[in-house]
């Protein structure tokens, strides 16, 4: 009887301090330095997917993440990206949402255009594509091909007098 007592007390000590190194951990991890870099903002109609921590990718290389998301006046998503401090954007890079397949995660991959001028950290990338939403890419589908497998119209009737095919 005593040495179940003693197993159960020693199994409820290991886990209380289990559950006090999680916390203590997670308290620690939140506390941590952000990422060296720059912060740029660019605005979408849409960010549907797009979480905070997502990628910010270039030629399909991480170079940031998505930090914030807050909405402008007129509900649009204005989303800050932390990019690397070694990475310089053309004034005319366009930012686009994209998913890592059909049912991947969401990320931002960014288009460098020709400009010589450089986004300077807390600079706007002004070209932006929006997030395209699955379901109503899906939803247009189904009904186009709804539309196509409907039966045609009954013909005009041909006019009195007309030969008979």
């Amino acid at each position: 009887m005593i040495a179940v007592r003693t197993k159960e007390a020693l199994t409820g000590t290991l886990v209380f301090l289990a559950g006090l190194l999680f916390i203590a951990q997670a308290y620690m991890g939140s506390s941590r330095k952000t990422e060296p870099g720059y912060d740029v903002s660019v605005t979408f109609r849409r960010t549907d997917g797009l979480f905070e921590g997502a990628a910010v990718r270039l030629s399909g290389m991480v170079v940031g993440r998505v930090t914030a998301f807050r909405l402008d006046e007129s509900f649009r998503a204005i989303t800050t990206l932390r990019l690397r401090p070694d990475v310089k954007l053309p004034a005319d890079t366009a930012a686009l949402i994209h998913s890592d397949g059909l049912l991947g995660a969401k990320y931002i991959e960014l288009q460098p255009g020709g400009d010589e001028k450089i986004i300077r950290p807390g600079g706007t990338i002004v070209y932006a594509q929006d997030s395209v939403d699955l379901v109503d890419l899906l939803e247009k589908i189904v009904n186009q091909a709804k539309a196509k497998r409907a039966p045609a119209p009954d013909p005009a009737p041909a006019p009195e007098g007309a030969p008979k095919p």
